[in-house]
């Protein structure tokens, strides 16, 4: 294609009606033909070949179709708008990331403020009850990468992240599961925690919390109430006396 194009404007060297600009090209592409000539053994000889190409397509197209200045213009203010609506969408997308970064980042610092309210009940229970049956222990936060779908030949193709933490006795965990603005608790037989978020479907959470982000503030509700300090350690402790309760009926029936 590039031999083709050069030839094409070799064929034109003698045209009389050739105007001053495609002569003054026309050298420019001599010029870059024999750099490359001498450069084809260059890794990157494709790439030059292809742009000293579309330069010379750019050239031939421009000399048969003549200048306009109607053209020019709407063209030039056609590349302005583009280049505006480029620019405006990279900044919405750069800001939508920052705020989906600062929204995980709050997110997973209440599910490490609710884990430590819960661990400071499970530390004064387990002093109370000592080595019972009802003894909690405590899984700190941490990021768990999941995999949800697999092809047929089992290849992952469908992961889900969330930042999780647990409480739990020897029968129940309370399971705190946060990502992207939502922080739900589950409370689940203690043997079908390991199925994770497969096993969570199964369960209707028993507390969600929602968070937003008012400029770069966290917010955060229960229900259609603001989650404030006291509301939190009410929702907490609830929880904590849920976990204890299922666990003392489950120790019940099975006597």
């Amino acid at each position: 294609m590039l031999d083709d194009s050069i030839r094409k404007l070799r064929m034109r060297k003698d045209d009389p009606t050739r105007e001053g600009l495609y002569a003054s090209r026309w050298g420019i592409i001599k010029a870059l033909a024999r750099q490359m000539d001498k450069k084809s053994g260059d890794p990157t000889w494709q790439i030059r070949r292809d742009s000293l190409s579309e330069l010379t397509e750019q050239i031939i197209s421009t000399y048969q179709t003549g200048a306009n200045s109607d053209r020019s213009h709407w063209v030039s203010q056609l590349a302005q708008d583009s280049a505006s609506y480029v620019s405006d969408l990279r900044s919405a997308q750069s800001k939508r990331a920052s705020e989906e970064i600062n929204l995980q980042k709050s997110t997973e610092e209440m599910v490490q403020k609710a884990f430590t309210h819960l661990r400071t009940y499970a530390f004064e229970f387990n002093n109370a009850v000592g080595l019972s049956e009802l003894h909690v222990t405590c899984t700190k936060p941490d990021t768990v990468t999941e995999v949800t779908r697999y092809s047929v030949r089992r290849e992952p193709i469908e992961t889900v992240s969330n930042y999780r933490a647990r409480i739990s006795t020897r029968f129940f965990s309370l399971v705190v599961r946060g990502n992207e603005g939502t922080v739900e608790f589950y409370l689940i037989p203690v043997q079908k925690v390991i199925g994770m978020s497969r096993t969570e479907i199964a369960y209707r959470p028993i507390a969600r919390l929602m968070g937003s982000l008012n400029g770069s503030q966290p917010s955060w509700m229960i229900g259609d109430q603001e989650l404030d300090s006291e509301r939190l350690e009410s929702l907490l402790s609830d929880l904590f006396k849920e976990l204890i309760e299922h666990s003392r009926q489950f120790i019940t029936r099975g006597r």
